[in-house]
């Protein structure tokens, strides 16, 4: 037997589009931002609603100009595209713990290793391994 609500989302989810699961919050706010960055307003006043827009995303200014430009070409399609690869490791854990340690051990006693240090390190590795770069 079914209840009232039970029956409300029943029929929710039969007139939901595939599209409503890439509307997340994170893209609400970005429609939000675009459409008050898209209505008309003085120099002044676009300005403020840039640096509003770009705190409340937690972003640069640039990175608000950015989503526009993207929206203007593309439409709203672009408020939802994110990298497929965000947060995930996009090298090897033997290569990882490489990294790791050398940077660890060229930091011991006093001693400092730079990033470029430690990329040498890596390429000089790489090489013996024979592994080549991509292209």
């Amino acid at each position: 037997m079914l209840t009232k609500n039970s029956e409300s989302l029943h029929s929710d989810n039969k007139n939901r589009l595939p599209s409503d699961d890439l509307i997340t919050d994170d893209v609400r706010i970005k429609m939000e931002i675009v459409q008050n960055l898209t209505e008309p307003c003085d120099r002044a006043t676009y300005s403020k609603r840039k640096k509003a827009a770009a705190k409340k995303l937690g972003a640069s200014i640039r990175s608000v100009e950015r989503l526009l430009k993207k929206y203007r070409e593309q439409g709203l399609v672009a408020l939802t595209k994110t990298r497929s690869d965000k947060g995930k490791i996009r090298i090897g854990e033997d290569w990882e713990n490489f990294i790791i340690e050398t940077y660890k051990k060229g930091n011991k006693n006093g001693k400092r290793i730079t990033r470029n240090q430690v990329f040498l390190k890596v390429k000089g590795r790489a090489l013996q391994q024979g592994l080549k770069k991509k292209d």
